[in-house]
Formats: structure tokens, C-alpha cells, sequence
């Protein structure tokens, strides 16, 4: 068939760097990955399973060609769903995976905070949708393969400097998430949103460089970090206490001198 034909195409160009180059352009330049998700599409609709399992095959070799460019477009925001559904059908799987189901159902996105910037709140939704796909559904790389993804990995560490560097300089919501941190009649679910929120802010510092990775720390001091963090530790909650424990051990893998 000529999803045979397409996968066995794309898997010879993987070896050659010349051949990955052509490869890609040639891809760019006639729209493939847009036919090949309207061809999924109409798959699916068709329960052709057979044709489901190729562009399975199909897409996840795309990953492994490396190339930012063929990522870029399937990362846009309306095509990355798709994408997620192409890879839903594993053919060693007896079942497909149900991760769009999951992405709009279990982990629909409750604002925390309120983020005042809607092109952020993109950012984040699709940065989530992106380590979702590196993290979840694509197979634990080889040895090999884990060199053929650093295009994915530095997509997603541009995408977490954007967003810390874009809140760090949101006044109002660092001093809001303070404020309520450090409040005792903050409720306790709320205050373990903020409190994850926090944390996952900090672990997406980690893209960051060292110098400006301590910045980013001295930044949140500014606005009363420590004092919240000590009231997250005197929290009878557990759960918040070890999250407290998480923050302060990554502020100390940049600058212990700011603990």
C-alpha cells in the first residue's frame, strides 16, 4: 500500500544526515504532514485499523528524523491533536490509547492563577500537549534514538524558558501567588493548586541557565518567597510539606546561598 510505501521511505532516510535533509524539505514543500493527518482522519472515521497502524509507524519515525521544522508543523495548535491520534494506535498494543480522551477530560487546564497574557495561557496548554508526547506516548528511546530527539528536547526547554521568563516578569501574578500562599485563610485545596503551580513553575527553571536561573530565584525573593515556603513547611498537610522540601531542593541545586 502506499502507507507501506511512505513508511518504508522515511525509515531508509533516517541513517544519512543528506538523505533526513531531503527528506524533510521535500515534506515541508508538499505539505505531507497535513495529507497525512487528513488521511488519519479519514482513517479513523473508517475504522481502518490497518491504515491507523502505518501512520502509527508513520509519525513516530517523523520524531526520529530530528528535524525542527517537520516539528514545528505538527505542533501547531491544529494539527498537535492529531498527531496525539495517530499515536493512540500502537499496532503492539491490542487496544489504542485513549490519550486525547485523556488530555480533554482528565487534564483539562483550571487556571490556578489568573494569567492576564492568552498567548501564555496557549503556551502552557500546548507545551503541556508537547511533554505529554515525549514523556507518555512515545516509547522509552534507545540509546540510538535518544540522539535523534534532541530537536523534540530543545523545543520543549525553549518552550519552558518562554513561559518562566514571561511570568517572572508578570508582577501582579507573582505577588498574587505570594500573597495567597502566605495567607492562612487561603483554603487548603486552593492552596495546594498554588503550591503544585509554584512547583511546577520551579521545575520548568531548570531550562534555564545557571546565572539566570538564579535570577529567576532572586526574582521570586523579591516578593516574599521564603516567607511562603515557611509557611508551606509549617503546613500539617503532607503532601504541601513535601512539595515545600521539592522547591527549596531545587533553589539549592542553583545558588545555596539564597536558603
Amino acid at each position: 500500500s502506499k502507507l507501506d510505501e511512505i513508511f518504508d521511505t522515511i525509515t531508509g532516510s533516517l541513517a544519512p544526515p543528506i538523505c533526513r535533509e531531503n527528506l524533510a524539505l521535500a515534506l515541508e514543500k508538499e505539505n505531507y504532514i497535513q495529507k497525512l493527518l487528513e488521511l488519519f482522519r479519514m482513517c479513523e472515521d473508517l475504522e481502518n485499523l490497518d491504515g491507523l497502524h502505518h501512520l502509527y509507524n508513520i509519525f513516530r519515525t517523523l520524531f526520529l528524523l530530528n528535524k525542527p521544522s517537520l516539528l514545528s508543523i505538527m505542533f501547531l495548535p491544529e494539527h498537535i491533536m492529531d498527531v496525539i491520534g495517530c499515536l493512540e494506535y500502537d499496532p503492539s498494543k491490542s487496544q489504542p490509547i485513549r490519550h486525547r480522551q485523556y488530555l480533554r477530560q482528565t487534564s483539562t487546564h483550571r487556571e490556578v492563577i489568573s494569567l492576564d497574557n492568552p498567548e501564555l495561557m496557549n503556551k502552557i496548554h500546548l507545551t503541556y500537549k508537547i511533554m505529554y508526547i515525549q514523556e507518555v506516548i512515545l516509547p522509552t528511546p534507545s540509546l540510538f534514538e535518544e540522539n535523534m530527539m534532541s530537536a523534540l528536547n530543545s523545543i520543549v526547554l525553549f518552550n519552558k524558558t518562554e513561559i518562566v521568563n514571561c511570568i517572572q516578569e508578570d508582577r501582579r501574578l507573582l505577588f498574587e501567588l505570594f500573597s495567597l500562599l502566605s495567607n492562612e485563610s487561603t483554603s487548603i485545596d486552593r492552596y495546594r493548586e498554588l503550591a503544585l503551580f509554584l512547583r511546577e513553575l520551579c521545575s520548568f527553571s531548570l531550562a534555564l541557565e545557571l546565572e539566570d536561573g538564579t535570577k529567576f530565584y532572586q526574582r521570586l525573593c523579591t516578593f516574599e518567597m521564603m516567607p511562603a515556603l515557611e509557611q508551606m513547611l509549617t503546613c500539617e498537610v503532607e503532601d504541601i510539606i513535601t512539595i515545600a522540601i521539592d522547591i527549596l531542593n531545587q533553589i539549592g541545586d542553583y545558588n545555596s546561598a539564597i536558603l
